[in-house]
C-alpha cells in the first residue's frame, strides 16, 4: 500500500538523481515518515535547474527511498494558479484508490485542500488531513493590526472565504490531524479531529544528561543569553523580544540576544528591527544572525543560550518550543493554548505576548533563581523524552490504521 504525501514542499534533483528538499525539517520529518510506511511517495513542486553533486549537498534522499512525482514548480499565487489545470491532471492520473493519501491543509497556495476535494469527488476513504498553521487565527490577527479599512476589510474577506472551506473539508475527510490545542478547539465538532504534537526532534538528538549538567553548571557566568528563533514577521513578534531585553537593560539586568531568523518567501521585519535596536541604543547586547541550517547546526546555536522568548501571537503550536527543552534552554513563550504542552516554572514558563514586561520579569526571576532555571530545564527535558519525532509518527500511524485500514 502507497502512502502518498502531497504537499507544497519544494524539491529539487541533483546531477546523480538524488533529491534535496528545500526545507531541512521536511528531510527529518519525512526520514520520520519512512519508519513507519515504507513505500512512501511525494507530490511536490520541483525546480527545474539540476543541483551540481557537492560535499555541502546534505540531507537527500534516494529514488530507492521515496518515489518523488514532480509536479509544476510555481512561487506564488499567481503561478500557481495558472499552473494547477497540469498539477490537477498529474495528481487526478498518478493517485490511486488504495493509496493513504496524506494532503496538508495549506491555505496558500491551497494545494492538499483542492487534492483532497479532488479525492472526495473520485469516492477515495483512505484520506487523512494535517492542520499545521492555524490560518484563521492568523487571518484575525491580521485584521486587528491593520492600519486601514481596506486592509481590515481583505482579512474579514479571507476569513469567510476559508473559514467554510476548512470546515467543509473537514466534515468530509474521514481523519484530521491538528498541531495544538488552538486548531482542536476550532475544529473538533465538525469531524474526527484528533490533535498531535508537532516535535521534529530525533531521540538521539536530545542533549545528553552530562552535556545539560555541564551548561546548568556554566549557565549564567558571563550574564542571560536570550534568543529568538522564528521568521521575523509580526505574528511571530519580535518587537516583543526586543521590547523586553531594553526593559532588562533598564532594569541593570545583564544579558544578551541573539535574533536566529528562519528563512522566510515575503516580506519580514528585518530592517524594522535593525532601526528599534538602534533606537534603544541596544546594539552591543542585540544581534541578529544569519540563517543557521536546522539541525545539529541549530541545535547547538540552542544550547549555547540559556533562554529562547517565543512571545507568538497566533494560535499554532511552534516546533520551537521542542527544539529548546530538547536543548537545556528554558521556554518563555505565550499563554496561548498552542503552547498548553507548557506549564509555568514546571517546564517553561508563559507570559502575556502583548506584554514584553511579563517577558522581562521571567528573565529576571531566572536570573535571580538559578535553581528555578535548572528544575525547570530538567523538566523541560522529561517532557522531550515522550515527544519526539519518532513518537509523533508512532501515534500518527496508530490513528492512521485505526480510521483508514
Amino acid at each position: 500500500m502507497r502512502y502518498v504525501l502531497i504537499t507544497w514542499l519544494p524539491f529539487s534533483q541533483t546531477e546523480k538523481g538524488l533529491y534535496k528538499i528545500d526545507i531541512d525539517g521536511w528531510y527529518w520529518d519525512l526520514k520520520a515518515h519512512l519508519e513507519q510506511f515504507h513505500d512512501l511517495h511525494v507530490f511536490a513542486p520541483m525546480k527545474t535547474d539540476l543541483l551540481p553533486d557537492s560535499s555541502d549537498i546534505t540531507n537527500t534522499f534516494s529514488p530507492d527511498e521515496i518515489k518523488f512525482h514532480p509536479l509544476p514548480y510555481f512561487e506564488n499565487q499567481k503561478q500557481f494558479i495558472l499552473k494547477l489545470p497540469k498539477i490537477v491532471s498529474i495528481i487526478a492520473r498518478e493517485i490511486h484508490r488504495d493509496d493513504i493519501i496524506h494532503n496538508t491543509a495549506t491555505a496558500v497556495p491551497p494545494l492538499g485542500l483542492i487534492t483532497n476535494f479532488i479525492c472526495l469527488m473520485k469516492g477515495y476513504k483512505k484520506r487523512l488531513l494535517i492542520f499545521d498553521a492555524d490560518f484563521i487565527s492568523d487571518l484575525e490577527l491580521y485584521n486587528r493590526t491593520a492600519d486601514n479599512f481596506l486592509s481590515k476589510a481583505f482579512y474579514l474577506l479571507l476569513k469567510q472565504v476559508y473559514s467554510p472551506l476548512f470546515k467543509f473539508s473537514i466534515k468530509n475527510t474521514p481523519l484530521v490531524l491538528v498541531g495544538g490545542e488552538n486548531l482542536l478547539d476550532r475544529y473538533k465538532y465538525e469531524g474526527k479531529v484528533i490533535r498531535y504534537k508537532t516535535s521534529w526532534v530525533k531521540k538521539k538528538d536530545i542533549i545528553s544528561k552530562s552535556q545539560l549538567e555541564r551548561k546548568i553548571e556554566y549557565s549564567l557566568k558571563d550574564g542571560f543569553n536570550l534568543c529568538f528563533a522564528a521568521t521575523l514577521i509580526p505574528k511571530k513578534n519580535p518587537v516583543c523580544a526586543i521590547e523586553a531585553v531594553k526593559i532588562l537593560k533598564e532594569r541593570g539586568i545583564p544579558c544578551k540576544l541573539n535574533i536566529l531568523p528562519i528563512p522566510f518567501k515575503g516580506d519580514t521585519l528585518d530592517e524594522e528591527l535593525k532601526e528599534l535596536i538602534k533606537k534603544y541604543n541596544l546594539a552591543d547586547i542585540v544581534k541578529i544572525w544569519g540563517i543557521v541550517p536546522y539541525g545539529e547546526p541549530f541545535y547547538n546555536a540552542l544550547r549555547e543560550h540559556d533562554a529562547i522568548l517565543v512571545p507568538n501571537l497566533s494560535g499554532e503550536e511552534p516546533r520551537i518550543i521542542y527544539d529548546a527543552m530538547a536543548n537545556g534552554t528554558v521556554v518563555i513563550g505565550s499563554n496561548l493554548k498552542g503552547f498548553s504542552i507548557i506549564s509555568t516554572n514546571q517546564n517553561g514558563i508563559l507570559c502575556d505576548p502583548t506584554d514584553p514586561k511579563c517577558f522581562a520579569d521571567a528573565v529576571e526571576k531566572l536570573y535571580k533563581n538559578k535553581d528555578l532555571l535548572k528544575k525547570i530545564v530538567l523538566n523541560g527535558l522529561n517532557t522531550m523524552e515522550i515527544n519526539t519525532i519518532e513518537n509523533m509518527h508512532e501515534s500518527r500511524k496508530k490513528y492512521i490504521i485505526e480510521t483508514l485500514i
